[in-house]
């Protein structure tokens, strides 16, 4: 249950933090918009592999729900790295690669 709190959680805090991003790094509502895209990307990527883990891995679901809510967190820490970044293409890389990371978390979910 926890962990399920915890990616539907992280799916609405970038819809909450983008506005202060977007007006601190001057970015475009495309440059938001590919940046929120990056999230469905990654989801998108691990969503039959992580099936195929559960029914192999050792551990089964556990081990991949571990997995992937790990992943998941680094991504989000990638997000509040962004407070350290004053170069506003620096700062979309990073927000897209950690949203990345973040749906690829979630899809093995």
């Amino acid at each position: 249950f926890l962990s399920y709190a915890l990616c539907d959680l992280d799916k609405v805090n970038l819809s909450v933090a983008v506005l202060p991003i977007q007006d601190r790094f001057g970015l475009s509502e495309a440059d938001v918009g590919f940046a929120s895209s990056s999230f469905f990307w990654g989801y998108m990527l691990t969503q039959l592999p992580g099936a195929m883990l559960i029914q192999n891995v050792p551990g089964g679901a556990f081990t991949v729900l571990a997995v992937g809510v790990a992943i998941q967190s680094l991504g989000t820490m990638g997000t509040a790295c962004l407070q350290y970044l004053s170069d506003s293409q620096a700062a979309l890389w990073l927000l897209c690669l950690s949203r990345a990371l973040v749906g690829l978390g979630e899809g093995l979910g």
